[in-house]
C-alpha cells in the first residue's frame, strides 16, 4: 500500500490556527492538505462512524468537484494506521475512539479509465495492474473479472508482515481490505447520449462489479462514490443491501463546507483576504471579513441533502479565496451535465424553475434511457433540498423532499446553458462570442435607457425561443431568458432580490454608477383581459412604441402592454423593491418590461426620486420615494 509520511516539521495539527496556505488548484490529496496546512476541513468524525458501523457497501452521491475524492483519500490515509497525521482531528481526539490498526486499501478512480467501450477493458486491466504493483501483488491480466478478483484476494492474503505476528485482529484472517471506488458512474456518463455505447459499457461494468461481489469475503469495507444512481452500472444490482448515504441526515455535511467549518478552518484566511478583495473591487470599501463571508454564502452556499444542514461548494470557495475574485468556478471547471439533460429532454425543462418540484423518500435508481429530471438535477448539483415534509403516520409515513436552485453560481450556470442553447442560432461559429455581443447590445440599451433599441432587441431574442419551452407558462421562461443575457459582463446582476415588501425580478448595477430595477410582466396573447382600461398610462406617454410604428404591434396589443407596464411600475414602488438600494446614494432607475404573447414587447424607464426636505430627518433606509412622471433624461 502507498506510504503516508508524517509531516516533516513535526507539527501536530492542520487545525484552525494560522492562515491556510494555497496548494495546487483542486488538490484532492489529504496528505498535501495536511502537511502544507492548506485548510483541510475535518470530516474524520463522520468517517469514524462509518468505519465503526459495518462493512457497507456504502454509496454516496454528490455533485462533481464536491470533495468526494478527498473523502476517499482521507479513508486511505486512515488505513495507514499513522495516528500522527491526524493529530488535532476528531478521529484522534480520544484514543479509545479508534484503535489505529492498519489495513490495506485499494482505491480505484474510474475517471482515470478510458470510457470508450472498445478500450475500456484494456484500460481497466492496466489500471488494476498498476494498483497491484503498489501493493507488491501480481495479478491475472487475462480479463477484468480475473484482474479485480485477483487484486482483492492477493492484497488480502499476501501481506502477513503488515500485521504483528501476535495480533488477534480479524485482519490476520484475510477479511481486511478496504475497497474505495471513486466516480463509479464516469464511464456511463461519458456515453449517456449514445445508447449503443452505454449498453456496451453496462455489460463490462456488470462483469466488474459482479467480480467484486464474488470477492466480498476478503473485504472489510466498501465505499463507492459517484454523481448518479444508474441501474445499468450494475453496482446496485450486483451488491447486496447497498447503504445509500446520500440523503442520510447523519452524513449531510460529509462533503462541502458548513458555515461553522468555514469560520473555524478558514477564519484567518478570511481576515487576510478581505483587503485583497477590496483592492480588486470585489467588495465595497471598508468591508469586513463578515461581509466577505456573507458574499461567499450568497454565491456558493445552500446545498443541502436533508433540508437542514447547508454546505458551501468547497471547490468554488477555495478558488475564490485563492484568487480574491468571485467567479463561476464550479460551472467553468468541467462538462455541464445540465446540457446533457437538455439534449435528452429537448429543452422541456421549464419546471426546474417552478415552486413545486420534489422527489419522494428515496433517490430513484435510473437507467440511461429514462432519466428522472428532478432526481438527476439534485444529484448533479443543479437543484438542492430546500425542505423535507413528513407525509402520513406510522407504517404509512414517508418523506417528500422539496427542491430548489441552491445559489447564485448554479443559477448562472442554468441561465448560461439556456442562453447558449436557445438564444444562439444554429450553425453559429462561436456561440459564446455571439452571446457576448447580444449581451453587450442589450446591456447598453438598458443602461442608456434607449426604449426603441431595448424593445427591438427583446423582440428578436424572445422570438428565437422555441414554442416547446412555453408549455406550462411563458412567465418564467421570458424572465429567465432576460436574466440569462443580463447576467454577463460588468453589471452587478441579482435576480429575485428580497425587500420588505416582496421580491424583485432583477436588479443590476450600471458600470458607471447607479442601479436599474427591472420588473417583467407577461400577458397571454389569446384575448384582452377583462376590465382593461383603454387609456394610456402616464408612464408610457413618451411617444408610441417603435414596434407599433413599424406595424409589428397592433393598437390593441399596445394597450394591453401599456396596462402591464403600469402594473410593473406600481409593483416596484408598492413593494419597495428599490428601498434596499438607497443606502448606496446612487441614481435608481425603474424599468418595466411587458410582454404580450411570446415576443411582443413594450419597455419603459423612469427615475426613482425622493423628497429632499425629509431625507436628512429620516435617513436613507426610511426615505419616501416615487417614480417621476416624465421622460427619463439620458445619464
Amino acid at each position: 500500500m502507498e506510504d503516508y509520511l508524517k509531516p516533516e516539521d513535526g507539527s501536530q495539527s492542520p487545525g484552525a490556527s494560522g492562515e491556510t496556505k494555497s496548494v495546487r488548484p483542486g488538490s484532492q490529496s489529504f496528505l498535501e492538505l495536511i502537511t502544507k496546512k492548506a485548510g483541510y476541513v475535518d470530516k474524520t468524525g463522520m468517517i469514524l462512524e462509518l468505519l465503526n458501523e459495518s462493512s457497507g457497501p456504502y454509496f454516496l452521491s454528490r455533485p462533481r468537484r464536491f470533495g468526494k475524492t478527498v473523502l476517499l483519500d482521507t479513508i486511505r490515509a486512515i488505513g495507514s494506521g499513522d495516528r500522527c497525521l491526524f493529530e488535532g482531528l476528531e478521529i484522534a481526539k480520544d484514543e479509545h475512539k479508534y484503535q489505529w490498526d492498519p489495513f490495506p486499501v485499494i482505491r480505484i478512480a474510474m475517471n482515470t479509465v478510458d470510457p470508450d467501450p472498445e478500450r475500456f477493458e484494456t484500460s481497466m486491466i492496466s489500471r488494476l495492474v498498476r494498483i497491484g504493483k503498489l501493493h507488491k501483488a501480481e495479478i491475472d491480466a487475462s480479463g477484468v473479472m480475473a484482474a479485480i478478483s485477483g487484486l482483492i484476494e492477493t492484497v488480502s492474503m499476501n501481506d502477513a508482515s503488515f500485521y504483528p505476528k501476535d495480533s488477534e485482529s480479524i485482519y490476520r484472517s484475510g477479511h481486511n481490505v478496504a475497497l474505495l471506488i471513486d466516480e463509479y458512474d464516469f464511464p456511463l456518463l461519458c456515453n449517456i447520449n449514445d445508447q449503443k455505447k452505454a449498453n456496451e459499457i453496462r455489460i463490462q461494468l456488470h462483469h466488474f462489479y459482479s467480480a467484486i461481489k464474488g470477492s466480498s469475503d476478503f473485504l472489510r469495507f466498501i465505499f463507492v462514490t459517484g454523481i448518479t444512481k444508474f441501474s445499468q452500472a450494475s453496482f446496485f444490482s450486483s451488491m447486496n443491501n447497498v447503504d445509500d448515504l446520500t440523503l442520510d441526515p447523519r452524513f449531510s455535511a460529509i462533503c462541502g463546507f458548513t458555515l461553522e467549518e468555514i469560520e473555524k478552518f478558514y477564519g484567518p484566511k478570511l481576515e487576510s483576504a478581505t483587503p485583497k478583495f477590496i483592492s480588486t473591487e470585489q467588495l465595497q470599501p471598508n468591508s469586513t471579513p463578515k461581509e466577505l463571508l456573507d458574499k461567499l454564502l450568497h454565491w456558493y452556499d445552500s446545498y443541502s441533502w436533508d433540508g437542514q444542514t447547508r454546505v458551501l461548494n468547497p471547490y468554488s470557495v477555495k478558488r475564490c479565496l485563492d484568487t480574491f475574485k468571485f467567479d463561476y468556478y464550479w460551472y467553468n471547471s468541467g462538462t455541464s451535465l445540465f446540457t446533457m439533460l437538455m439534449e435528452r429532454k429537448h429543452g422541456n425543462l421549464f419546471k426546474v424553475f417552478g415552486n413545486d418540484l420534489s422527489i419522494d423518500e428515496h433517490i430513484e435508481i435510473m437507467d440511461t434511457e429514462n432519466i428522472s429530471d428532478a432526481s438527476f438535477l439534485l444529484q448533479t448539483g443543479y437543484l438542492t433540498v430546500d425542505s423535507v415534509d413528513v407525509i402520513g403516520e406510522g407504517h404509512n409515513k414517508s418523506l417528500k423532499y422539496n427542491l430548489r436552485i441552491p445559489n447564485l453560481e448554479v443559477r448562472y450556470a442554468i441561465n448560461h446553458e439556456l442562453a447558449l442553447r436557445f438564444l444562439v442560432p444554429q450553425g453559429t461559429d462561436d456561440p459564446t462570442k455571439y452571446l457576448a455581443i447580444k449581451k453587450n447590445d442589450l446591456l447598453s440599451a438598458f443602461c442608456s435607457r434607449n426604449v426603441d433599441e431595448t424593445e427591438r432587441l427583446l423582440w428578436s431574442i424572445f422570438s428565437s425561443i422555441p414554442n416547446i419551452l412555453y408549455h406550462g407558462g411563458a412567465d418564467n421562461i421570458l424572465h429567465i431568458m432576460l436574466i440569462s443575457l443580463l447576467k454577463y459582463g460588468d453589471a452587478w446582476p441579482c435576480s429575485e432580490v428580497f425587500s420588505d415588501g416582496g421580491r424583485s425580478d432583477l436588479i443590476f448595477q450600471i458600470p458607471d454608477g447607479g442601479f436599474i430595477v427591472i420588473e417583467v410582466k407577461h400577458e397571454k396573447g389569446s384575448s384582452q383581459p377583462k376590465g382593461h382600461d383603454s387609456s394610456i398610462s402616464p408612464y408610457a406617454h413618451v411617444g408610441a412604441s417603435s414596434l407599433l410604428k413599424d406595424g409589428l404591434l397592433s393598437e390593441t396589443e399596445a394597450k394591453v402592454l401599456d396596462r402591464k407596464v403600469k402594473e410593473a411600475f406600481n409593483q416596484i414602488m408598492e413593494r419597495h423593491y428599490t428601498r434596499p438600494l438607497m443606502k448606496f446614494n446612487q441614481k435608481i432607475c425603474a424599468a418595466a418590461v411587458a410582454v404580450y404573447g411570446t415576443s411582443k414587447v413594450m419597455v419603459r424607464f423612469a427615475d426613482v426620486v425622493w423628497r429632499n426636505e425629509i431625507r436628512e430627518e429620516l435617513g436613507w433606509n426610511e426615505m419616501p420615494y416615487a417614480i417621476s412622471q416624465g421622460p427619463l433624461s439620458q445619464p
